[in-house]
């Protein structure tokens, strides 16, 4: 268990740093303040969904008895409820200082979000569902899971300041879109399907991936960074 607790800690946090370099390298004259900030309040805000995943799980829910409350727990617990705090932060970053401007700052901020979500949420996976049949499976795959599916909020939150006249629409579609496919990955490791795990994984890369080459390829508005 410590090991898995050390690297749910360490692997967001591995990433993050590679990311800053990288972006610090490829934009010297940029401010990167706002990206830290966007880690650490994805930290910050994951205590909440760790809460309210023990509340749910010391009511029973997370004794996963029978389809419908694994569905439930995959999809709501799990998919909803981590990518509606990431969501969280991206509505406030996006009223402040105008730090979004395009679906590509949108991927970019996101990342780091999701990364700080990641980080605590991991942590927590790996000391209370050690006793799971699915422990390895979910706690070695859920940063990056966490992720790739949360590339859809960024894009649509970006595309949102782009289409003022669409803005709820495109917060509500990347919002669901991303709490989907992270519940449905979970769903798949809850009921042991471990293939449609690999394929729906593989789909979900292949999809985050295309919103990347949209956004980068897009000629957008001047971006900040």
């Amino acid at each position: 268990m410590l090991w898995e607790m050390l690297y749910e800690c360490l692997l967001p946090l591995f990433i993050f740093i590679i990311l800053y370099l990288y972006l610090h390298y490829r934009y010297p004259k940029g401010n990167m303040f706002p990206f830290l900030r966007s880690f650490i309040y994805g930290v910050v805000i994951s205590f909440l969904v760790v809460a309210f995943q023990v509340l749910v799980d010391s009511l029973g829910y997370a004794e996963l008895k029978n389809l419908r409350r694994t569905a439930f727990h995959a999809f709501v617990v799990i998919g909803f409820a981590h990518q509606l705090a990431v969501f969280v932060i991206m509505i406030i970053l996006i009223n402040s200082k105008k730090l979004i401007r395009n679906p590509a700052d949108g991927i970019v901020y996101i990342t780091a979000i999701s990364l700080g979500v990641a980080l605590i949420t991991g942590i927590h996976f790996a000391s209370f569902y050690a006793d799971q049949s699915f422990y390895f499976a979910l706690i070695y795959s859920y940063p990056l899971a966490m992720v790739i599916t949360a590339v859809p909020t960024g894009f649509f939150a970006g595309l949102a300041i782009l289409r003022s006249n669409t803005i709820i629409v495109d917060l509500v579609t990347g919002l669901l879109a991303s709490s989907f496919f992270l519940g449905l990955y979970i769903f798949c490791l809850y009921t042991h399907e471990y293939s449609l795990s690999f394929l729906s994984g593989a789909g979900l890369v292949a999809i985050a991936l295309l919103f990347v080459y949209k956004a980068v390829n897009t000629k957008w508005d001047i971006r900040r960074m």
